[in-house]
């Protein structure tokens, strides 16, 4: 037990390690206060604070440490880090810092994973080898923890978008023959679908904010297809692409394709649903069948041994 806490007091050390090598902005930010404080008669402070908004302290302490702590685990290449702001994108996370606050929670995961686990093998008494693995191992399963995390966010974002493009579809295909510009259709299916489906609404304001900036609106279409990485999401930009390029009626194109979403989510309903029948079988047979068994056969059983019983005595 004197080895566990020579690991815990290594543990808490090194913690102290990373909180000194934090980078201390707001010393420099009270440092400007008093500058400032000195050269004007008002207080620089306030002044200052109006254009601040509030933050929490734990917020802000992260922020500040994300910088030094995602260092271990950023990517090497260039093409590695802007795989990691596509699916940070898909699941809608597009913070300045979001990647190093990403990056920085693996690293804390790793290391409290892996003092975990070695604690907990130095706690069981195990062999040294043993020790050694644990404490690699918790590293890594601490290390894979947001990846594991970030898979599901996407996926579950994904699902919402896809579930709000049919309803959404057939807004747009009103719009339009309202007599509304594509830029003005998107816009209002975003106003009108905020409440139902955020997350399908907050990537159409992305994209007719990008419009609105100069971009381009075939650009703007395949940033949405790429934020989103779905497949309905990128037949819609370009059948919107090609109508907008050849001249064809956009109103009549998205109408198919809502047509065509509503059919596929149909079939995918009745897909799942034909599904659950197999899915059913483990369940009855680990839980259920037992159970009917016991309650069925049980006092047969209890019955039968009785008699039994009595024979094998009275001979």
């Amino acid at each position: 037990m004197d080895l566990t806490l020579i690991i815990i007091m290594a543990g808490i050390s090194a913690a102290m390690i990373f909180y000194s090598l934090i980078p201390r902005g707001e010393d420099k930010r009270r440092k400007t206060l008093r500058r400032l404080q000195n050269q004007s008669g008002r207080s620089a402070k306030q002044s200052i604070k109006l254009g601040q908004p509030k933050s929490k302290p734990a917020k802000g302490l992260l922020m500040r440490a994300a910088p030094a702590l995602s260092k271990a685990a950023m990517p090497k290449t260039e093409e590695a880090r802007s795989n990691l702001r596509v699916k940070l994108s898909n699941a809608g996370l597009r913070g300045r810092q979001t990647p190093s606050v990403f990056l920085a929670s693996k690293t804390v995961l790793g290391i409290i994973c892996a003092i975990a686990a070695l604690a907990a093998a130095v706690a069981m008494r195990a062999q040294p080898r043993n020790i050694l693995g644990a404490f690699v191992f918790g590293g890594a399963v601490g290390l894979m923890l947001p990846n594991l995390w970030l898979a599901l966010a996407i996926k579950s974002r994904k699902e919402k978008v896809a579930h709000g493009m049919p309803d959404s579809l057939d807004l747009m295909v009103v719009t339009i023959e309202a007599g509304l510009g594509m830029d003005a259709a998107l816009k209002r299916v975003s106003e009108e679908m905020k409440a139902v489906h955020p997350e399908l609404a907050e990537e159409l304001v992305l994209t007719t904010m990008e419009t609105q900036m100069g971009l381009a609106r075939s650009e703007a279409l395949t940033n949405l297809a790429t934020r989103t990485d779905i497949p309905e999401m990128k037949s819609l930009t370009a059948i919107l692409i090609q109508a907008e390029r050849f001249g064809t009626s956009i109103a009549q194109a998205v109408r198919t394709h809502a047509d065509s979403m509503r059919v596929k989510r149909s079939q995918q309903a009745e897909e799942r649903a034909a599904k659950t029948a197999v899915k059913l079988i483990i369940p009855l047979i680990l839980f259920i069948f037992p159970a009917l068994f016991v309650v069925l056969a049980g006092p047969a059983m209890m019955k039968l041994l009785e008699t039994l019983t009595a024979v094998s005595g009275g001979l």
